[in-house]
């Protein structure tokens, strides 16, 4: 859950950073502490994980007035989510409280006097919550001036504190005070809270722009009068500096020699580097230091003895010998041996017992505290571009843990938070896998995607700005060309059925095309997912973009017509850029076009293979459109894996589900039917992947993952499913960290295997994806189109994994409706389908909105 701050031009910069300094080093680790920018208080679906809004105080003048910042529309919204139950905090702000014979308010809050002429974004009217039981409107006030006064908390004994106070009063001696006073100067009461609806709110004059631990009592006082459940004051972290992380491997077994994975780690960066016989090094990287040292003499490390020539941001990587782990005293909440041993046991005599390759979880880092698994990998590219793969990193605590955007993933101890490394090769000719009714493969430079229309019907588009169109009528459908030349390029075609034979080679296509001229020769050049058509002709030159689409279905969409520009990819003379995109809880992009001329925005090194018995190989080879599966298959695997004895067991273990594009939710209801949302679903869980693209046609993704697996309330977790439904049944051992992780771990190898053998095709998974989210037949609301569009969910497309949807009103005109980015309208059998981009779009599940994601 969320602590938001509001972060509007309106708010005083000094309350605001203090207020979220006071926040977090009270709040943390039961909640996350963000701002909250004016868009996306406008945009968001906020309320959903918010369990306080805060407002710090105002940039007003010295004279006390309400607050006047929102619009009808924000102050009702506001309102509504205290009355539902949440919670509001104001600093800096006094009150005045008025009488409301019934009705009467209700009434006024609908008449807007005097604005009936103003832009409805320019509209103001004043903040206030009604307390219905006393018939009493609350209205926060502010006052741009400030005193020192001695503060004390009610009913407690001890040392009045020093602390600036707004000179707005709370309440007034002739009004009626509907507070429960919480602090007090002697010049009166300076907070106070009120019970609203279900929910509460609490106003303090405290200006809260202070570091000064000794308020941590008061902001203490506050947040518990507002029903957070806040951590008690020794469990505080006081030290949150990162602590080492250990580089090791599966360990050696009696009946044979460990695998030399760390040694092969080590390869890339320390030339005959031996896990074994390795003392220490450096590694210089883009954001981080690494600072590698043996575990024989990582002492004054672990003892955190500051070190010669060491900065104190370096991060240590204390290198264990292949095959031996470090003591448990160093690693105290985590067990090494445990995660090893289970997932040897779930990965049984399959796969990787050759002695020459490994699987997921066989080379691993862990750290007890680091800032984020995935920016130690993502954002460091030289040690993102040489370690071998796969590479697993566990952390059991995080610093600066990253949701989508600009999300933060609060991780406090009893979350799983892992990192996943894996290489594949981009193919380069759209090799990658077929996906249902495809006739032809998709391949990069212009966006190309070819599937046979229905009735016989094709489309042929260009990608070039100047186009001009001829519409052939053929016996079986019509079929439309628009041809990339100013000058005057004909293309027709006397057959109802196009005939192409191609032949290709490593990036050249030689097409030819039966029609009316027979001298046309068509040469195509290909890289990833586009095709470049060049046709040799005396006047022109011709660039063509085929596609169609086939009927829906609940379990195989066909392919969407018209590709997005925006997963669409771009590559100069047959070779790859490089680039890097997010998928995911940050970001679910495929491969974006990038200019020649333009610097590539990564300096990954392609990887190079180091001399050893082992080998590091890609995993698989893809197209860069199948990327964004991946995040969806990782997720896929979190819900099965939870579903297995080691974890949940068969029937608790189904009560894990998937909102699309990235979130893990928990069914806490006592049927699992989840008939009522918003109180049985709780989140408990997201994806995160980033992709960053490597010259030499190497993709390097790192697949991030938070799990809510041990928390303790207010944090929704699996142990807490557990507790609440008082059942273990079909479990083989207690819930554990180490065993999730070891199961995650083994189901998505049997996943990704299964993935990549088939060039990326998420077909043979739709059905069980389906199973686990959501959203089956769910009606929803899209707000990026104008007028919003009420359509219902149909599933994901399988050539881009967009969320499919079809219009409620399908059988009308949709020639009027407009449509945002990552928005794509397509038809097929007389359907109208709304297809929405994961990047982009956010999900209000609660309130069946999708909405777009401005953070």
């Amino acid at each position: 859950m969320n602590v938001l701050v509001y972060s509007g031009s309106e708010v005083d910069q000094k309350s605001l950073d203090g207020a979220l300094d006071l926040l977090r080093s009270v709040a943390l680790p039961n909640y996350t502490v963000q701002p909250l920018t004016k868009a996306s208080f406008i945009k968001e679906p906020w309320e959903i994980a918010c369990a306080l809004f805060v407002l710090p105080g105002l940039t007003t003048g010295a004279s006390t007035t309400d607050v006047n910042i929102f619009t009808p529309k924000e102050v009702q919204r506001i309102r509504d989510y205290v009355e539902q139950g949440g919670a509001f905090l104001g600093f800096s702000a006094g009150a005045r409280a008025e009488e409301q014979p019934g009705g009467l308010e209700a009434s006024l809050s609908t008449l807007n006097i005097g604005q009936s002429y103003i832009n409805e974004a320019d509209q103001r009217e004043p903040l206030r919550f009604l307390d219905k039981s006393t018939k009493t409107s609350i209205y926060p006030v502010t006052s741009g001036g400030f005193k020192t006064e001695a503060v004390s908390l009610s009913g407690q004994e001890g040392q009045a504190i020093q602390v600036e106070v707004t000179d707005a009063t709370l309440g007034g001696e002739a009004q009626p005070q509907p507070f429960n006073v919480m602090a007090t100067t002697p010049s009166g009461p300076i907070a106070g809270h009120a019970s609203v609806g279900k929910g509460k709110i609490a106003l303090t004059k405290l200006r809260g722009a202070s570091e000064d631990s000794s308020l941590h009592p008061i902001i203490r006082s506050f947040l518990t009068s507002l029903n957070l459940q806040i951590p008690s004051s020794s469990s505080t972290p006081l030290d949150l500096s990162p602590l080492p992380q250990f580089l090791t491997s599966t360990p050696s077994r009696s009946d044979s020699r460990p695998k030399a994975l760390v040694t092969l780690a080590l390869r890339p960066f320390f030339d005959s580097a031996t896990a074994e016989s390795f003392v220490s090094g450096a590694v210089k990287d883009t954001a981080d230091t690494f600072r590698f040292t043996s575990l024989s003499s990582s002492a004054d490390v672990l003892e955190r003895k500051e070190q010669p020539g060491v900065k104190p941001e370096d991060k240590y990587v204390i290198v264990c010998p292949d095959g031996v782990l470090p003591p448990q005293t160093h690693i105290p909440r985590f067990d090494l041996r445990l995660f090893y041993d289970t997932l040897a046991e779930l990965k049984g005599s399959d796969g990787s017992e050759d002695g020459r390759s490994w699987s997921f979880g066989e080379l691993l880092f862990y750290s007890e505290r680091v800032t984020s698994t995935q920016s130690m990998l993502d954002k460091n590219p030289t040690l993102l571009s040489k370690l071998p793969v796969p590479v697993l990193s566990i952390a059991a605590q995080q610093l600066a843990g990253r949701g989508r955007g600009k999300n933060v993933w609060l991780s406090p101890e009893g979350c799983l938070m892992l990192s996943l490394l894996v290489r594949i090769n981009l193919d380069p000719g759209g090799r990658g896998g077929s996906t249902s009714g495809s006739s032809a493969k998709t391949t990069a430079a212009k966006s190309t995607k070819t599937s046979p229309a229905a009735e016989g019907a094709k489309t042929t588009k260009t990608s070039d700005a100047t186009k001009t169109t001829k519409t052939t009528e053929t016996s079986s459908g019509p079929k439309t060309t628009k041809t990339s030349s100013t000058d005057a390029t004909k293309t027709s075609s006397t057959d109802s059925t196009k005939t192409t034979k191609t032949t290709s080679t490593e990036s050249t296509k030689t097409t030819k095309t039966s029609s009316t001229d027979p001298t046309k020769t068509t040469k195509t050049s290909s890289t990833d997912s586009t095709k470049t058509t060049k046709t040799s002709n005396t006047d022109s030159t011709k660039t063509t973009k085929t596609s169609s689409s086939g009927e829906p279905s609940a379990t195989g969409l066909k392919t969407a017509s018209n590709p997005p520009d925006s997963l669409k990819t771009s590559a100069a003379d047959g070779s790859t850029k490089s680039t890097k995109t997010t998928t995911g809880p940050e970001s679910s992009k495929t491969a974006k076009t990038i200019p020649s001329n333009l610097k590539a925005t990564s300096t990954n090194s392609a990887f190079e293979p180091v001399p050893t018995s082992i080998i590091s190989s890609t995993n698989g080879t893809l197209t860069a459109n199948r990327l964004v599966f991946i995040q969806y298959l990782f997720a896929l695997a979190v819900c099965q894996a939870c579903r297995m004895p080691e974890v949940l067991g068969p029937e608790l273990g189904k009560r894990v589900r998937i909102k699309w594009p990235n979130d893990l939710y928990l069914d806490l209801s006592d049927k699992g039917d989840t008939s009522n949302p918003k109180e049985d679903l709780k989140k408990i869980g997201g994806i995160l992947v980033n992709t960053n693209f490597a010259p030499g046609g190497k993709v390097d993704i790192v697949i991030g993952c938070g799990l809510n697996v041990l928390n303790k309330p207010p944090i929704a977790s699996l142990a807490q499913l557990i507790s609440r439904l008082h059942s273990e049944s079909g479990t083989k051992h207690p819930l554990s960290l180490e065993r999730t992780a070891a199961a995650i771990m083994t189901t998505f190898q049997r996943l990704w295997d299964e993935f990549t053998s088939t060039g990326g095709s998420f077909e043979p998974f739709l059905q069980s994806y389906y199973d686990v989210w959501l959203h089956t037949e769910q009606r929803v609301t899209v707000t990026t189109t104008t007028p919003p569009t009420e359509v219902r969910i149909v599933g994901i497309t399988p050539d881009y994994g967009l969320l499919r949807t079809v219009r409620d009103d399908s059988h009308l005109d949709s020639k009027g409706t407009s449509y945002g980015r990552y928005v794509y309208p397509a038809r097929e059998g007389g359907l109208q389908y709304i297809d929405l981009q994961p990047d982009g779009n956010s999900f209000d599940l609660m309130a069946n909105l999708i909405k777009a994601k401005t953070t």
